[in-house]
């Protein structure tokens, strides 16, 4: 029998070459391959349909906040080809243990992507990276811009858990250093003036009095001088960088300021010490030698 002519349509028992569409296949069968085939689907879009899920949701978790202050820190989304890269930047040798310890595992917990390491050659600079297309997007939604930060208008686009964003912020892009023999300071510098103004406010929630912002040609920055204050930041945010934890714990160890020297049972008790009485104490009752240390020390910045 011939085939069909073109343009007649075809008879109900008439089939192209290799037309399989009258093979016939049992009810049973045939079900089982419609649960198979909605099992692979499901499978297959499970995490996007996660992170779009995270994408809508109304607060950030603690996490998920953390993740985005480390974004707001030292981290970047770069589109490239089609897919975005993410990217988490910090020094090889102080950043190390934070980086390969903590911030990789949370990105493994929460996107379920592996972060890749690279070290820069003839730098001190590590990078985490991982290209993810569906992930940029939802960072994205949650307020972290595509390309250069200090161009956009930085702040979350969602609730978040303060905290935590401040956590990840101070882990990544703060510094705590010793000025002026005992004293300890803290400080917050970035690009990005519109992000100063909304930590300002998030410290300001936890009883905390940052100075004005000020700027030079390329950052802006703030601190946090007030001695019991800093003791606060460190027993409420927690910080997770072992270099700023070590800082804190030694930034007087060379000094006989008692209240520096035992930092850690100071952090234990409910109120922080009268430092400031006690170095007017120590320093103001007739040892002009001790008061002469105390201007030679100087300024000492470890950022």
């Amino acid at each position: 029998m011939a085939g069909p002519k073109r343009g007649r349509s075809l008879a109900r028992d008439d089939t192209e070459p290799g037309d399989r569409s009258r093979n016939v296949v049992s009810p049973a069968l045939g079900r089982a391959l419609l649960k198979f085939r909605d099992f692979v689907i499901t499978f297959a879009t499970l995490p996007l349909l996660a992170v779009k899920a995270w994408g809508r949701c109304e607060m950030l978790t603690e996490l998920q906040s953390e993740i985005l202050g480390i974004l707001f820190g030292d981290g970047s989304l770069s589109r490239n080809r089609g897919s975005v890269q993410i990217a988490v930047t910090g020094n090889k040798h102080d950043d190390r243990e934070y980086l390969i310890g903590h911030v990789r595992p949370m990105f493994e917990q929460l996107f379920a992507i592996p972060l890749k390491v690279l070290l820069v050659k003839g730098e001190n600079t590590m990078i985490l990276y991982k290209y993810s297309k569906r992930v940029a997007e939802t960072l994205h939604e949650w307020g972290m811009p595509f390309g250069r930060k200090k161009l956009s208008n930085l702040a979350p686009e969602v609730a978040l858990h303060e905290v935590s964003f401040v956590r990840g912020l101070f882990d990544t892009d703060g510094c705590v250093y010793r000025k002026y023999g005992p004293y300890l300071q803290i400080q917050f510098k970035f690009a990005s003036f519109s992000l100063l103004v909304y930590l300002t406010e998030c410290l300001g929630k936890l009883g905390l009095h940052p100075t004005s912002i000020t700027s030079d040609d390329t950052k802006f920055r703030f601190f946090l001088s007030r001695q019991a204050e800093i003791d606060h930041f460190f027993r409420i945010v927690e910080p997770k960088n072992p270099k700023h934890l070590k800082r804190f714990q030694n930034a007087s160890r060379k000094q006989s300021y008692r209240p520096y020297k035992y930092r850690s049972e100071a952090l234990e008790r409910s109120g922080p010490p009268n430092l400031i009485g006690q170095f007017r104490k120590n320093t103001l009752g007739g040892a002009a030698q001790g008061a002469f240390q105390y201007k030679a020390i100087g300024y000492t910045d470890l950022c």
